[in-house]
C-alpha cells in the first residue's frame, strides 16, 4: 500500500510540474516541446522495431567463449 502511495505522489508531482511548465512558458515553446517529444517517441519505437527485427537474433545466437 505504501508503494502505491509513493507512486501516486510521484505521478501527481509530475502532472503538476507539467501544468506549471505549460502555464509559464510561451505557446511556441510548448508546441516545440510536444513536437520534439513526439518525434523522440516515434524514433525510439522505430529503433526498437529495427533492433528486434535485425539485431536481437544475432545477439542471442552469439556464442561467448
Amino acid at each position: 500500500m505504501k508503494k502505491k502511495l509513493i507512486i501516486a505522489a510521484i505521478v501527481i508531482a509530475i502532472i503538476v510540474g507539467v501544468m506549471l511548465y505549460m502555464h509559464y512558458t510561451p505557446f511556441w515553446v510548448n508546441l516545440t516541446t510536444v513536437v520534439s517529444f513526439g518525434v523522440g517517441v516515434v524514433a525510439g519505437w522505430v529503433a526498437r522495431v529495427v533492433y528486434d527485427k535485425y539485431f536481437k537474433e544475432d545477439v542471442q545466437n552469439e556464442n561467448i567463449d
